[in-house]
């Protein structure tokens, strides 16, 4: 499926790179996009164990008890403020397993616009180029 979507991507683009806060990000490596959870994870003090990327139909993100959180390729087309928020909620996750009030405390304390993000990934498809999904949908 990678093959896939590089070669959608470049289709589409002329390019597998796509750029993120204005950094190039290659869709062709998965990993440079990890690194976003990083500088969560910096400014917000949650470490996690490991990350992984994956392209999935119904999750943005979960986070294991180990705290290897995953998140979904399709990220890369999300509002960088709504992924933000995203890497931030997963991280809590390492604090705390569900949405309990505390949870949802503590992903407030480090993103007090929330709600909103919360929302938008709600309608997140809509930013996904129909090219991208291919290997999701066929």
């Amino acid at each position: 499926t990678e093959e896939l979507i590089t070669t959608a991507a470049r289709d589409a683009l002329g390019t597998t790179v796509v750029h993120v806060r204005g950094e190039p990000v290659d869709l062709a490596d998965p990993w440079p996009r990890a690194r976003l959870i990083d500088l969560a994870s910096e400014s917000t003090g949650l470490d996690y164990a490991r990350v992984g990327i994956r392209s999935q139909k119904t999750r943005w993100g979960s986070c294991s008890r180990r705290g290897h959180i995953s998140l979904n390729d399709q990220l890369v087309f999300v509002p960088p403020a709504t992924t933000d928020y995203l890497m931030i909620h997963e991280l809590c996750h390492t604090r705390h397993l569900d949405h309990s009030r505390a949870f949802w405390r503590l992903v407030e304390s480090h993103c007090p616009d929330y709600r909103e993000h919360d929302a938008r990934l709600g309608r997140a498809r809509e930013f996904v180029p129909d090219w991208f999904l291919l290997d999701l949908y066929g």
